[in-house]
């Protein structure tokens, strides 16, 4: 019987998943409002953000919920720059399953521009893209 146990467990987090990664869900409301991003993330100072924010997995999983947000931030010329200077940054391809519209421009990153935006229980992933000057973030968290 024990083992019936088991294999609903894993059965039930299969559901939330695909590949082994935990699936997007939201209300792919494209959102504009500041606020919510310059409250988690004190240091930015958009020019303009667009964004779109959810949750991991199944609604119908228990326990607490783990968040995700997906932001291309535009920033001033010489906020920008200092992302750049303060980086050794490298030439990367878009993030999958990004749920904001991504610039259309080359995107760049470095472990450390992930580590400026992944403090306490946030993780973070971001991107620069220079032609837009956008910071693209994405972030989970509980």
């Amino acid at each position: 019987m024990r083992w019936i146990g088991i294999l609903a467990a894993v059965l039930l987090l299969a559901g939330c998943a695909t590949d082994g990664v935990a699936e997007k869900s939201g209300s792919d409301e494209l959102r504009t409002d500041v606020a919510p991003i310059t409250d988690r993330f004190p240091d930015l100072d958009p020019v303009s953000v667009q964004w779109r924010s959810g949750t991991l997995g199944s609604d119908s999983a228990p326990g607490p919920s783990t968040y995700w947000i997906d932001a291309v931030i535009e920033l001033d010329d010489e906020d920008f720059a200092a992302y750049v200077d303060a980086h050794d940054l490298d030439a990367t391809a878009a993030p999958e399953d990004f749920r904001a519209p991504l610039p259309t421009g080359d995107l760049q990153r470095a472990d450390t521009l992930d580590e400026q935006f992944s403090v306490g229980e946030f993780h973070s992933a971001v991107y620069l893209e220079a032609e837009s000057r956008s910071l693209v973030l994405s972030t989970v968290f509980p």
